[in-house]
């Protein structure tokens, strides 16, 4: 769909990296929320290999894709998104100050819902979904992992100091055994 950027996405899908989103459902005032978290493990010969571990409400699953680059459902790059169908181009748009492309599609929920929907995509990764209809209302967000970073201790004399007054008494016990003829 953006082939001019295809090459640029699939450069940021580094192998271990992810993208993880998390859909909410509300049905009948009951919110189902389901994490799915694609990460990457290999991208190749115009393959994109990833597994796709999806989360939430006593639910677990874990597979495994291989995809082309051209067509990477259900992975959601190249204004491709998960669940969801008939994605057709509305206009460009600016969502959380980036420019992004607006599509409407119709977004298949908990397997039985077809909800239309209004989808973002920013450099063509899916930013965000929502849609309601019939009383079944849809939202996907993309979230971002959370780095924790340590700040290395820093590395003074106060670090040594135990280290210094053990190697000067050693050479004082050194000198003084040499001075009384032991060594």
């Amino acid at each position: 769909m953006i082939p001019i950027l295809l090459p640029l996405i699939i450069a940021s899908l580094a192998p271990h990296s992810s993208l993880i989103y998390v859909v909410q459902v509300n049905f009948n005032n009951t919110i189902y929320c389901i994490t799915y978290n694609f990460t990457v493990i290999c991208v190749k010969n115009n393959t994109i290999e990833f597994n796709l571990t999806i989360t939430g409400n006593n639910y677990y699953n874990v597979m495994q894709y291989n995809v082309n680059e051209d067509d990477p459902y259900p992975l959601p790059i190249n204004c491709v998104a998960f669940n969801t169908t008939n994605l057709k181009f509305i206009g460009n748009t600016t969502l959380g100050g980036n420019l992004t492309k607006e599509f409407s599609g119709i977004f298949n929920a908990l397997g039985k819902y077809r909800v239309p929907v209004t989808v973002y995509f920013h450099d063509g990764i899916l930013q965000q979904l929502n849609g309601t209809y019939n009383g079944v209302s849809v939202h996907v967000s993309r979230e971002y992992p959370t780095i924790i970073s340590t700040t290395p201790s820093s590395e003074s004399l106060s670090n040594y100091v135990t280290l210094i007054i053990f190697i000067v008494v050693l050479i004082i016990a050194i000198f003084v055994l040499i001075k009384i003829g032991k060594i």
